[in-house]
């Protein structure tokens, strides 16, 4: 239960009443949360924190879009073009790409805070051998550029820089699984209404993910 460091601890509890062994856990990969990082350092000292890509390319996009709210005094050509500029650009169909063409030239700010959307995608979709280098360097470029709410973000990349490292060191250690069964747990709660008792709502988690086969009619023994 809960969102705060408490949460690590009754882990750590569970984890040792079944038997489970602490120093088994070599890798934990979550959200950038103070409180998620504080409950890991204390219960979890030996294992290597990972930030989740998902996590930190949705900071990325709000401070893209955060550019985008500050540029737009004229709204005409920017109306609708919301997650024309969130998307991939290769994801955009022709008529949106070309649009997004001229957003970029019309205004040269949010050209810029979308070259560096593309540039720090490509860091960490290639990620070899000199990615923190090169994360680094456009640490920098950004600093440059003055743009408030692009700074803001790299000040945040500096500030989770060791746990940014690691996931490129252990890019297979991500919480795509996690997402992918929270989607389940999330429409099974929204089906509910939400649900009031937690305990009610631990057994709907599991029986919406647990792979259970509840076809009927079964077959006579």
């Amino acid at each position: 239960d809960g969102k705060d460091a408490g949460t690590f601890e009754a882990f750590r509890k569970a984890l040792v009443e079944k038997k489970g062994k602490i120093e088994n856990i070599e890798a934990i990969s979550m959200d950038m949360s103070k409180s998620f990082i504080s409950g890991a350092l204390t219960h979890f000292p030996k294992a290597g924190i990972i930030f989740d890509k998902f996590h930190i390319f949705k900071a990325l996009n709000e401070a893209v879009d955060t550019v985008r709210k500050l540029e737009h005094t004229d709204t005409r050509l920017l109306k609708g073009h919301r997650f024309t500029l969130l998307y991939n650009k290769k994801n955009l169909s022709e008529k949106k790409a070309m649009e997004l063409e001229t957003i970029l030239l019309t205004y040269p700010t949010i050209g810029k805070a979308y070259g560096f959307k593309e540039s720090f995608a490509d860091i960490f979709n290639e990620c070899t051998k000199d990615s923190v280098e090169r994360l680094e360097r456009w640490c920098k470029m950004v600093e440059e550029s003055a743009i408030k709410p692009m700074t803001d973000f790299v000040a945040m990349v500096r500030s989770h820089m060791f746990g940014i490292k690691n996931l490129f060191a252990m890019r297979e250690v991500n919480n795509g699984i996690l997402e992918g069964l929270n989607s389940q747990i999330q429409l099974a709660k929204k089906r509910a209404r939400g649900f009031v008792n937690t305990e009610n709502f631990k057994y709907m988690v599991y029986f919406v993910t647990g792979g259970l086969k509840l076809d009927y009619p079964h077959e006579t023994l």
